[in-house]
């Protein structure tokens, strides 16, 4: 029978091999074997292991109070305590000094003693209580809003999409945006001032899928003015295929507005990325909320894009004035 055995461990970490061998020793003893000492050198110092060293955690009653939500006084706190196995060195007014045994390698901060405490009592005897709240919880206003918005946009049959709000600067059409400083990619070197052409460029990369594709999304903007920037929230759906008209666009734009319960005009407007003549803007209190129309051949073939398009963008925010 074996009767001689040699424990050796390795490690990166010092003190987690130190850990790691008392618990091995400690585990050995417990079934009645005898712990002898090596002499280990470690760089220029040499040292005795097993390190057989408990830790002192001075604990703070009122934290055992706040964690656990129960009032102990301290002869119930010593009991518990020595019930863990834990040594109680000090009790004083405000804390307890509490004698770690070397082998529990898991307790590692306060708490986890207060834990221990936990358990000694037992949490099936901590009565329970109704959580005392100073507020309501709900969705912020725009959250409701735009949660609407999704049910009616998908109720038209558009799928939503989320893409990314850096972007490369080219496949936007105002060059006057948030440009990245030293950006990981050249695909990510600005912050997107529009979504149009951010899912024309998702559209562009979905030519070998089945036509139509309808296609929105509700996500921020980025404005710049001067030395300033600001965010906005923008709802913008894409539709592409052979039946997308300037009729469509608008039927669909009406019928949003009008679920919504919002007054709003429509006049004729000009944007570099319609069709003259076939894009309007949605005034809203006087004024541009946001605009649609049917995209023009140029936008198109630049987005390598051979069914006709349209789009509706829109500023969240004007629109919920």
């Amino acid at each position: 029978a074996t009767k001689n055995v040699f424990v050796e461990v390795t490690g990166t970490s010092l003190s987690n091999v130190i850990s790691a061998l008392n618990l091995v020793a400690s585990t050995l003893a417990d079934r009645g074997g005898t712990v002898e000492n090596v002499k280990v050198k470690y760089g220029r110092k040499a040292m005795m292991t097993p390190v057989f060293k408990s830790e002192i955690f001075r604990i703070n009653k009122a934290s055992i109070i706040k964690r656990l939500g129960i009032e102990l006084n301290d002869k119930r706190i010593r009991d518990l305590l020595e019930r863990a196995r834990f040594g109680v060195k000090k009790v004083t007014d405000d804390s307890v000094s509490v004698q770690v045994p070397f082998y529990r390698t898991d307790i590692m901060h306060e708490f986890d003693v207060i834990e221990d405490i936990g358990i000694m009592y037992g949490y099936e005897n901590i009565i329970s209580e109704d959580l005392k709240i100073s507020t309501n919880g709900g969705l912020l206003g725009l959250s409701d809003y735009t949660r609407v918005l999704r049910k009616l946009i998908a109720g038209l049959g558009y799928q939503e999409i989320l893409n990314y709000y850096r972007v490369d600067k080219e496949v936007l059409f105002n060059a006057d945006c948030v440009e990245i400083a030293n950006p990981m990619s050249n695909s990510m070197n600005a912050l997107r001032n529009e979504l149009l052409p951010v899912s024309l460029n998702f559209l562009s990369r979905n030519t070998h899928n089945e036509y139509p594709q309808k296609i929105f999304e509700v996500g921020r903007v980025f404005e710049k003015k001067k030395a300033e920037v600001s965010e906005h929230n923008h709802l913008i759906l894409v539709a592409c295929g052979a039946d997308a008209d300037f009729t469509t666009v608008r039927q669909e734009t009406e019928w949003v507005l009008n679920n919504l319960s919002v007054k709003y005009e429509i006049k004729e407007y000009d944007h570099g990325a319609f069709i003259k003549g076939r894009c309007a803007a949605i005034i809203i209190k006087d004024k541009v909320a946001g605009y649609f129309g049917e995209i023009n051949p140029e936008t198109l073939a630049r987005f390598n894009l051979e069914n006709p398009a349209i789009a509706l963008e829109l500023n969240l925010k004007k629109l919920m004035q």
